[in-house]
């Protein structure tokens, strides 16, 4: 079967050929531990798990490494422990469960490691000692920085841009020799506590955020893989600097093959992102009763390179669909019970009409068209005699993540009362529009009560009220 991906180094959909298709390797830049992670992050999570679940199909879940690294030193981690005044070590600890727990909510396979850069800082002062040695880097006051210059052109490969502008672009620095080098060690600061920081030749200090992954990487997948993920605002400077600090360190190397990027998730018209203060994390939706599958359509059913806007009304849509395929799934197999494995992945037999577009750069807007579409095939079917299509509708809904067994829980009339509280608040909220004939708050409400989970009814005499919608009408 061939496997197609858009290669963002080669600006091409080319076919996919492993350096070894004995050991199919692919590193994605995980989260920074400093909060709970954001819808945005949650669909590079839901992309590369799909890029994973399908590498898994094609070469069997012995010959796939898959490494997502967590970055848990770093100067927003520093700050918002200084902020809450706990210690970084118990910020970023507490952070990671989240984020796993997070992650198991999402339908998410656990990568094959998941180093943390604390865990990594002997490696990655080798390299940085590698790079000065090769006159790559150099020492300043302290700081180690990489000297751009030396590349030349060859920069700005994956980012497309003229090194010029990128010169142009970059912020004066005591101590650079070049405006747009960049820094591969951080001396320590005055106020910064002993845990922050580590012993390196340079002095104490932490590493800068580039290098961490270029060291991890070689690490555990070599100095060339194939495959390298992350959101399309990494490309520059992030992955930019990674190309330059990999194949200046170790000759000959290549770094990674083929470079994979998911575009923004925005709210609002803009990035979803901490820093806009724009974000909805994924622990608000789990609060607010949202299953998860809900969320893997919402996101998947946009192509991942395309910007996906998020809104109460995207995810109600979702859904909609999510709630006819369970019924769909409930009428065949009522028994279901446990999560999709690797080997359940590897030892599966899928439809082409499931394959075709997922091996073609990932299009799993058209899966789930086949999967939706199968679903309308079989609820017209009451019979239940086509079992092919049947097992291939299970199995493809499976292979997408969307079967949990929580859903099957999700069905019940129960409402907490602080649930309540916040619908009647919205519902108070919406009677206000309607009578200010602010039609469209008034429907943007009902589709934010919807998304939770719950019907309005505008009676005949003009009252209002609300049931509780069952995943599975």
């Amino acid at each position: 079967m061939k496997f197609f991906l858009y290669n963002s180094l080669t600006k091409t959909k080319q076919e996919f050929f492993p350096l070894n298709k004995e050991h199919v390797k692919m590193y994605v830049c995980g989260p920074t531990v400093y909060d709970l992670i954001h819808l945005g992050n949650a669909r590079a999570s839901i992309v590369y798990d799909l890029l994973y679940r399908i590498l898994i199909y094609l070469y069997g879940d012995q010959h796939v490494t898959y490494v997502r690294n967590i970055t848990d030193i770093d100067d927003k981690i520093i700050q918002r422990a200084q902020k809450l005044n706990i210690s970084t070590t118990d910020l970023t600890k507490t952070t990671i469960k989240n984020f796993h727990a997070d992650e198991r909510y999402l339908n998410c396979l656990i990568p094959d490691h998941q180093p943390k850069a604390t865990e990594y800082v002997k490696e990655m002062i080798q390299m940085i000692s590698v790079l000065i040695s090769k006159e790559y880097a150099y020492v300043s006051d302290g700081q180690v920085y990489f000297a751009v210059k030396k590349l030349g052109q060859q920069y700005t490969h994956l980012s497309g841009r003229k090194y010029e502008d990128i010169v142009a672009d970059c912020a004066s620095e005591a101590g650079k020799i070049s405006k747009c080098d960049f820094v591969l060690w951080k001396s320590a600061k005055n106020n910064e506590r002993n845990e922050d920081t580590f012993d390196s030749p340079w002095g104490k200090g932490r590493p800068g955020w580039h290098i961490e992954c270029s060291a991890m990487s070689h690490a555990l997948l070599g100095k060339d893989f194939d495959i390298h993920g992350g959101g399309v605002d990494l490309i520059f400077p992030h992955h930019t600097n990674e190309i330059a600090q990999s194949t200046a360190a170790f000759p000959g190397s290549k770094h990674a093959k083929y470079w994979v990027h998911s575009g923004f998730l925005t709210h609002g018209n803009e990035k979803m992102s901490k820093s806009l203060n724009n974000f909805v994390t994924v622990q608000d939706l789990r609060n607010q009763g949202v299953q998860a599958p809900i969320i893997r359509l919402m996101i998947l059913n946009t192509h991942y390179r395309k910007p996906l806007h998020f809104s109460m009304q995207s995810l109600a849509e979702a859904k909609k669909k999510i709630a006819y395929i369970y019924k769909v799934v409930k009428s065949i197999n009522s028994s279901y019970k446990e999560r999709f494995s690797k080997k359940d992945i590897a030892s599966q037999t899928l439809p082409e009409q499931l394959l075709s577009p997922l091996l073609d750069d990932m299009n799993s807007h058209l899966a789930i068209e086949y999967v939706f579409n199968t679903a309308k095939q079989l609820n017209k079917d009451t019979s239940r005699k086509n079992e092919k299509l049947a097992k291939d509708f299970i199995a493809s809904t499976n292979f997408l993540g969307f079967l949990t067994p929580e859903l099957y829980n999700y069905d019940t009339d129960v409402v907490s009362s602080d649930k309540q509280k916040q619908i009647n608040k919205l519902l108070e909220e919406r009677k206000v529009a309607k009578e200010q004939k602010n039609w469209k708050k008034a429907d943007d409400i009902r589709n934010n009560l919807e998304a939770l989970g719950i019907r309005v009814l505008d009676n005949i005499d003009g009252s209002t009220t609300w049931e509780k919608i069952k995943i599975l009408e």
